[in-house]
This record gives structure tokens, C-alpha cells and sequence, in this order.
């Protein structure tokens, strides 16, 4: 079973909740879709769809359906959540960071899940300077 199916009612009290309209939402994906290097077109096709249709929802026409939502959503490589949280800083680093993971090895991947482990578990990496922010201290 899709996980994203489970939180679909979360999806649409979310969608309310944060007063999203047509036209943020098709923002959005706009935002989402570039960031990954994807076409709307490309996108469209490889969802198995017209291929106006990302455009369409890009441009405010349309809503997608809520299936549709969760397509978009497992096609990007963002769940629901990750959709709709706009803090641009943060997102836009794993947007660019997910598709270069994408390429790497099973050793390789390791060697940076090793490294991202060891930079989080510095308490104080929050007052290293940017300079040397990665480099763990003793």
C-alpha cells in the first residue's frame, strides 16, 4: 500500500489549512518540478498523462485529483508534507541534494549518511562559522 494513501486526509485538512489556492499550489509544484530538473511536459508523460496536464496545474487551471496529488508527490521524491512546507532555504537544499544522491552507489550513499550522521551529532555546529561549519570539532 502507497503510504501516501493513509495520510490523505491529513493532505486535505493541510491543503485548507494553510488557505492554498490554485494558483500557490500550481506555484509550488512549479517550484518543486524545476528544482528537480524536470519538464512539465516530461512530467506529464512519465505520469502517464496529457501532456498539458502539469502545466495546467501550474498555471491555476486545475487542481489535480487527490491520487493525482500523491502521483506528483512519489514522482518528485517529496511526501505530502514536504509539498506544502515552503520554507524555501531548507527545501531547496534537498531538492538539489536528492537527484546527486540519486546517482551515487549503496557504498557511496553510505559514506554520506556517515558524514551528515557525523555533522548532526556536533551540538555545537550551530555556532561553528560557515567556513568550517562540517568540520567536526574534538
Amino acid at each position: 500500500m502507497n503510504i501516501y494513501k493513509a495520510t490523505s486526509d491529513i493532505c486535505d485538512t493541510t491543503l485548507f489549512s494553510l488557505k492554498w489556492n490554485k494558483h500557490s499550489f500550481g506555484l509550488r509544484l512549479a517550484k518543486l518540478r524545476e528544482a528537480a530538473g524536470i519538464s512539465a511536459r516530461q512530467m506529464s508523460l512519465d505520469l502517464g498523462l496529457n501532456k498539458n496536464y502539469i502545466n495546467s496545474i501550474e498555471s491555476g487551471k486545475n487542481y489535480p485529483a487527490l491520487e493525482g496529488f500523491f502521483n506528483i508527490c512519489d514522482y518528485l521524491h517529496v511526501d505530502p508534507f514536504t509539498f506544502f512546507y515552503t520554507d524555501d532555504n531548507t527545501y531547496q537544499s534537498f531538492a538539489y541534494f536528492i537527484p546527486l544522491l540519486q546517482k551515487l552507489n549503496s557504498e557511496e550513499i553510505q559514506h554520506v549518511y556517515q558524514m551528515v550522521k557525523n555533522v548532526t551529532e556536533y551540538p555545537s555546529r550551530q555556532t561553528k562559522t560557515k567556513a568550517n561549519r562540517f568540520i567536526p570539532t574534538k
